[in-house]
């Protein structure tokens, strides 16, 4: 009688509950993000550095957003981090800037053939590494989709600015900023052009380092009409900046620091 029970009950969970809750379920133990670069660190392990960088984990793709400015901190805090360079999908370059080209040259060398998502106009010579390693590049210029539920921004300005990455998730979705150097609110309009989802996650670089008291508070009040359910600056936000917006948005900031893994589940919790 007790396995006729047991039996039952299996049936009834695999047919009559509706199918999305299921896809719902499973988005917490699938999207993730790892940050392997950060000015700050959560562990001795680990080396500080100027850049942003994070592993993004969605629908079983491994996307490695950036790469260091020392050329060997990316593959030691992925080391450390347990991240094996040949499990990752793809490689999106938010920006042109040569800090990436040292530590992105030393990651090619351990994961050939790899799809780089770059900036158009990013520079010949980085191109051409690539392709020494016989990675595939695609130009990014207008807003186009990367993967299963992720997309590019496309730039920010025709031909210049800069990429995000964007996370389309149940709950609403994940921008990921490089540095925002043309401010991290233009960057945002530009972004809710195309994609109209609630902003369930904001984390990278806000580029505030340089900005005075006023100037970062004028910024944030600006951010808050995004209606930002959780965000998380990083390296380039400069730590004056980080601890201005942890005040005006409490509970919904998150610490950014390498080693630190970001999981779609504890945004929820909030």
């Amino acid at each position: 009688m007790k396995i006729f029970t047991i039996v039952l009950t299996i049936i009834f969970t695999i047919f009559l509950i509706p199918h999305q809750c299921f896809c719902e379920k499973s988005f917490p133990r699938d999207t993730k993000i790892k940050i392997v670069a950060d000015d700050l660190i959560n562990s001795r392990n680990l080396i500080p550095d100027k850049n942003f960088s994070c592993v993004i984990t969605h629908n079983f793709h491994n996307i490695l957003f950036n790469t260091s400015l020392k050329t060997f901190t990316l593959l030691h805090n992925m080391r450390k981090m347990y991240i094996e360079p040949k499990n990752i999908s793809s490689v999106f370059i938010s920006h042109a800037n040569g800090d990436f080209n040292s530590s992105l040259n030393d990651f090619l060398y351990r994961n050939r053939y790899i799809n780089c998502w770059l900036p158009v106009n990013y520079h010949q010579h980085i191109k051409n590494i690539v392709r020494k390693h016989d990675g595939e590049i695609t130009d990014i210029d207008y807003p186009q989709m990367i993967s299963s539920g992720v997309y590019s921004s496309g730039l920010t300005e025709i031909d210049q600015g800069e990429q995000s990455l964007i996370v389309k998730t149940a709950y609403g979705m994940i921008i990921v900023c490089g540095c925002a150097e043309n401010g991290i609110i233009s960057l945002l309009k530009h972004i809710q052009t195309y994609h109209k989802d609630r902003i369930l996650l904001l984390v990278g670089g806000f580029h505030l380092h340089d900005k005075s008291k006023k100037q970062i508070y004028r910024i944030i009040k600006e951010l808050k009409k995004f209606n930002i359910l959780n965000i998380a600056p990083s390296s380039c936000t400069g730590l004056k900046a980080r601890n201005y917006i942890k005040e005006e948005f409490g509970k919904r900031f998150i610490y950014s620091a390498a080693g630190k893994t970001i999981y779609l589940s504890d945004l929820l919790k909030k």
